[in-house]
C-alpha cells in the first residue's frame, strides 16, 4: 500500500479541542499534515484552498454544523471521491440517513476507540493494517534499546540487569 506524502492533507473539524489534538497527534505519527478546524466554516475555508485525502468532520458545530459542511466540500471540485467521515456523539439513524445522503463516506460515534478509528481512517486513504503494525514496530525498535551481545549473555544468565538497564 501507499505511505503518505509530504503533500498529504487531512482537515479535522470538531468543535471540541481534545478530539482535535488527538487527531492530530495520531495523523502526523502516520505522516500527514492535519489542519484542525473547530467549526465547519473553517473545515470549508481548508476545502477551499487545499485538496485534503480526507475529511473528518463533527456534526454538531457552530457556525456552519457538519452537515451542511459535509454538503458544501462535497460539492467542490476534486472533493467528489475524497472520503468524509463523520464524527458525532449522534447515533440514530435519521443522522446516519442523512449524513449518507448529503455525501458522508463514513460515520463514527463518539465515544470511540482512538485505535479502531485510526484504522479506519487509514483503510479509507488506502493504507492497510500491515503497514500501520510495521510502522508501530518501527517506532517500538527505536525507542528500545537493543543491548549488545555481551548484555545480552549477561541478561540471558540474569547477571547484572539492573545495572544494564540503568545505563
Amino acid at each position: 500500500m501507499t505511505e503518505p506524502t509530504a503533500g498529504s492533507s487531512i482537515i479535522v473539524a470538531d468543535n471540541d479541542a481534545l478530539i482535535r489534538d488527538l487527531l492530530r497527534s495520531m495523523l502526523v505519527n502516520e505522516g500527514y499534515s492535519v489542519f484542525l478546524a473547530a467549526d465547519g466554516e473553517e473545515a470549508l475555508g481548508f476545502a477551499q484552498r487545499i485538496r485534503a485525502q480526507l475529511v473528518v468532520l463533527d456534526l454538531n458545530m457552530p457556525r456552519l454544523n457538519g452537515f451542511r459542511a459535509c454538503e458544501a466540500i462535497r460539492g467542490l471540485p476534486g472533493y467528489d471521491r475524497v472520503p468524509i467521515v463523520v464524527l458525532t456523539v449522534y447515533d440514530g439513524w435519521d443522522a446516519r440517513e442523512a449524513a449518507r445522503r448529503i455525501g458522508a463516506t463514513e460515520f463514527v460515534t463518539k465515544p470511540f476507540r482512538a485505535d479502531a478509528l485510526l484504522r479506519k481512517l487509514l483503510a479509507l486513504m488506502g493504507r492497510s493494517e500491515a503497514s500501520l503494525r510495521r510502522r508501530m514496530a518501527q517506532e517500538w525498535r527505536r525507542r528500545e534499546p537493543v543491548p549488545a551481545d555481551a548484555e545480552a549473555a549477561e541478561l540471558s544468565h540474569g547477571l547484572r540487569v539492573l545495572s544494564i538497564y540503568r545505563r
